[in-house]
């Protein structure tokens, strides 16, 4: 349902503003319109998740790379943790954040490279949030 809007102040038809966390209205002609944030639940969750390595998995070059990189772990260190029987914690976000991701962000984004190499891992405490 597409409902118009028209502007308080002039009378022209607003125009909606999706951009980012920022949702609103906005005249074309004059700039009056109102705006505010929109928050995904993801962005705001400040639960510690930790990635845990569960055993079994090959340890293959570009798996090895992968948590090499992840864990900022050399080649062979990387290899003992694939090699293991034990799970491994390899990351917890506990105040975790980055330009690019919020602390949550960042753990959907290592379990994604993960399920994408087709590791077996765990999440821990269990995470709402789908994984590409």
């Amino acid at each position: 349902m597409n409902e118009i809007i028209i502007c308080e102040k002039c009378g022209e038809q607003m125009v909606s503003i999706d951009q980012n966390r920022t949702v609103g209205m906005t005249c074309p002609n004059c700039g009056w319109g109102r705006v505010t944030s929109h928050f995904d639940d993801i962005d705001t969750d400040q639960t510690d998740y930790s990635i845990i390595l569960k055993p079994g998995n090959p340890a293959g070059i570009d798996n090895i790379k992968l948590i090499a990189s992840l864990c900022a772990l050399n080649f062979i260190e990387a290899k003992k943790i694939l090699q293991t029987d034990a799970d491994i914690c390899i990351f917890t976000a506990s105040n975790e954040s980055s330009a690019e991701y919020s602390k949550v962000g960042k753990v959907k984004h290592i379990a994604s490279l993960l399920k994408a190499s087709r590791l077996n891992f765990d999440i821990s405490p269990e995470f709402p949030y789908e994984l590409k």
